[in-house]
């Protein structure tokens, strides 16, 4: 397993948090997501099939952008 960490300057809310939970919890390969919302990170504890550009594709498909990767 690997973890991924995100920075996801748009986060700032319970829903934001939600929204992306839901979009990455049920992808193959992903294990955990953390949010902080403080932090404005998303963690994500993943193997393959999840890919990189898979988890920003599902974090972007919510309406956040990625800013970069930590």
């Amino acid at each position: 397993m690997t973890t991924t960490t995100f920075s996801v300057p748009g986060i700032g809310c319970a829903t934001c948090k939600k929204a992306i939970e839901r979009a990455l919890a049920p992808a193959p390969g992903v294990a955990a997501v953390e949010v902080d919302l403080a932090a404005k990170t998303v963690a994500v504890c993943h193997d393959k099939p999840a890919t990189v550009a898979r988890l920003i594709e599902l974090i972007e498909g919510q309406g956040y952008d990625v800013a970069a990767r930590c």
